[in-house]
């Protein structure tokens, strides 16, 4: 019988986007959990807040449109992320121009970048870039910035930033980070070290933060230029930087190892990755979080694969899991599951009981899907056919329903599989994620207020 590939070559593409050199600490729980967190702290703050005397800095109405663009954008409609992020620019609009408070206005500044990282998500490099490079020019250079049509000059620059003594960096740091997403979802090399080389040019280059993850992207363009030489001096270059840093840059060894075997020297790949695996009791000792160790050991797993070591691969993703697992990390939980499955050769394991049961309930859509297409491999390469083509089917239709840059590769892989498997399912489809109980509260919730205070009229004229 013809077999599917398992989930591990898909979960390494899916990786290419991401940056080694980024801080996540953040422990992404449940989408339930998160909705019922929203609601709540929503709700006391709609009755505590004064909008006319509060600090704005104190306000808990921002954070939950944030959050609840966010949820629905993890439940994969990045339709109604986009309605949240929009309504939360008009809200603070509205808010200003109401007290004539122009500080209200910072609030305004995190759901317009989130509206640059939807449309990275959906390969529009053009527009995310955009907004990135506009908000960095206004807080740093004092630009007029156009929120959706509604412009803050420059003189109220000052009024709106003085609420938030933090914001300078953190723009900085969406700027360069953000951008060069934008940049790799879309494949965009030539471009992206065209933007590398004005941001080495900035005065704020030489900082700590920005400073790796510039580097990592330049190899990584290097890399999907195939100038698989230049790409290795410049990571190089960053080990040779990073080991003077707190910053755990074994991890970025992995990188290193999948540029060798791109270039056809796997021997030394397998040799470096060995070395690096080695190396792991030292990160521990330097107190790195959590999600860090996850990482680490998460990558080194596809790295491992990469070089057919299944052994080794298993070890270290059974090891991620745990540490996700620990944390309470449900989307690190899955992915680790979706690729400690596709070793097993026993069906029924308990690891496939917790990918089946994970599956099940999480209102993450990319993690689903991915679990989903598992579950059909294992299904269908264990003589379960019509089940797994229901699951691949499944899968399939969940992924094309999201249209980001994940979705659409998942969508890409499961489509380039064998076509044996098509026909068998009765091509059934479930409700969208984001139509589930909390979710839809969420939505409902924080679209009435914005109504409630005339944002919607505001967005009307700005859109």
């Amino acid at each position: 019988m013809t077999t599917l590939s398992s989930v591990a070559t898909l979960l390494s593409e899916l990786e290419q986007v991401n940056l080694i050199c980024r801080r996540e600490e953040r422990t992404r729980t449940g989408l339930k959990d998160l909705c019922s967190s929203i609601l709540k702290n929503f709700a006391r703050a709609k009755e505590s807040v004064d909008f006319a005397n509060v600090e704005p800095s104190q306000s808990t109405i921002s954070a939950s449109y944030n959050l609840g663009a966010l949820a629905h954008v993890n439940a994969g409609d990045l339709d109604k992320g986009e309605i949240l992020s929009r309504l939360s620019v008009a809200v603070w609009i509205a808010m200003a121009e109401r007290t004539g408070r122009l500080s209200w206005l910072t609030h305004a500044l995190q759901p317009y970048i989130n509206l640059g990282r939807l449309a990275a998500m959906r390969g529009d490099k053009d527009f995310a870039t955009r907004i990135f490079r506009e908000v960095f020019r206004f807080v740093h250079s004092g630009q007029n910035l156009n929120l959706c049509s509604f412009v803050i000059p420059n003189q109220a620059r000052e009024r709106v930033l003085d609420s938030d003594k933090t914001i300078g960096d953190v723009v900085i740091q969406v700027y360069v980070r953000d951008s060069i997403k934008a940049f790799l979802v879309a494949r965009a090399y030539s471009e992206l070290l065209e933007f590398l080389d004005e941001i080495e040019r900035e005065p704020f280059y030489k900082a700590e933060e920005p400073m790796p993850a510039v580097m990592e992207a330049r190899a990584r363009a290097l890399c999907g230029l195939e100038e698989f030489g230049n790409a290795l001096r410049v990571l190089r270059d960053l080990g040779n930087y990073l080991v003077q840093t707190t910053q755990p840059y074994l991890i970025c060894h992995t990188l290193t190892c999948d540029i060798y075997r791109r270039s056809g020297n796997s021997k030394h790949a397998a040799h470096l990755l060995q070395t690096v695996a080695s190396y792991y009791p030292q990160i521990k000792k330097i107190n790195a979080p959590p999600a860090a160790l996850r990482n680490f050991k998460y990558l080194l797993a596809l790295a491992f694969v990469s070089l057919d070591d299944v052994v080794a691969a298993r070890q270290a993703a059974v090891e991620a899991f745990d540490i996700a697992d620990e944390m309470g990390d449900e989307p690190g939980r899955l992915r680790c599951l979706s690729l400690i499955t596709s070793f097993e050769s026993t069906p029924e394991t308990t690891y496939e009981e917790r990918l089946r049961s994970g599956a099940d309930k999480t209102l993450y859509a990319i993690e689903k899907a991915i679990c989903v297409y598992q579950q059909g491999v294992l299904a269908w390469n264990s003589n379960y056919q019509g089940h797994g083509a229901q699951l691949l089917d499944s899968s399939l239709q969940l992924a094309k329903s999201i249209n980001n840059f994940e979705s659409n590769a998942i969508a890409r892989w499961i489509e380039s599989q064998p076509r044996f498997w098509r026909g068998a399912s009765n091509g059934t489809t479930g409700e969208r994620l984001s139509s589930q109980p909390g979710l839809q509260a969420v939505f409902d919730t924080l679209t009435g207020f914005a109504d409630e205070h005339g944002a919607k009229g505001i967005l009307q004229t700005i859109q």
